[in-house]
């Protein structure tokens, strides 16, 4: 009896076992394929030196990474009842650097507003020498009306002739040799295609010079302020 017995008893085990192997292929092939995307952050430095224009940027490199990669599993076909289940991934990633870079001129954005306000004034038809007399009456007017202060007197050596002479010498180079930086200015401004800014420092030169720089300023202004004027970059 033992010798009929165990081989029913090891079929019915293999049958039992490969029907539960059967039914676990089947439902694994009816899934959908489901596709999982995880987020990655990564974050790296460079440490180089570059050069960029102003106020733009430029891209220092990239790089970019794929793999690919496939699973079996299973018997193979011909060498079970199972057929065999395949699982495929794939992998893209890249990343790139870049440098952007903005200069900040504080003399060419305080230049940039001058001139604007110089527009704007010559757009409502003001004349800047006026608006300076209106003020000064200004002044004068509200400071008639308060009490006069008494200010105490202070007795010193009064300065010799040579004195005056030398400190009225010291003043006018001081103007001059300031006329002369506002003239380059302007003709740096002229040539850089700037009228605007070039016009008051134009008129920064006619304020303070009395000579020919004066006048060469006086010529300028003239000359930007005609409908057709000429400038001083060299064709």
């Amino acid at each position: 009896m033992q010798t009929k017995i165990w081989p029913r008893i090891w079929q019915c085990l293999l049958w039992s076992c490969s029907s539960c192997l059967v039914f676990a292929a089947t439902n694994a092939l009816a899934q959908a394929p489901t596709t999982v995307q995880l987020p990655v952050f990564q974050v790296f430095s460079v440490n180089t030196t570059v050069s960029v224009p102003d106020g733009g940027g430029i891209l220092l490199g990239g790089m970019n990474r794929a793999a690919d990669s496939s699973v079996t599993r299973g018997l193979p076909l011909g060498k079970g009842p199972l057929t065999g289940s395949r699982g495929l991934s794939s992998v893209r990633s890249g990343a790139n650097m870049s440098v952007h870079a903005t200069i900040i001129d504080h003399q060419e954005l305080d230049a940039a507003v001058l001139a604007e306000a110089a527009a704007r004034r010559a757009a409502r038809g003001e004349d800047p020498a006026a608006m300076a007399v209106h003020q000064k009456a200004d002044n004068l007017t509200r400071n008639l009306a308060r009490p006069q202060r008494s200010t105490p007197v202070h007795t010193s050596a009064q300065p010799s002739l040579a004195d005056i002479q030398e400190r009225n010498e010291l003043a006018a180079a001081n103007r001059s040799a300031e006329a002369e930086s506002y003239l380059a200015k302007a003709q740096a401004a002229e040539a850089a295609n700037k009228p605007g800014v070039a016009k008051i420092y134009y008129q920064m030169v006619a304020r303070r010079d009395q000579a020919g720089l004066k006048q060469q300023a006086e010529a300028r202004l003239a000359a930007l302020n005609a409908p057709a004027g000429k400038s001083l970059v060299a064709k």
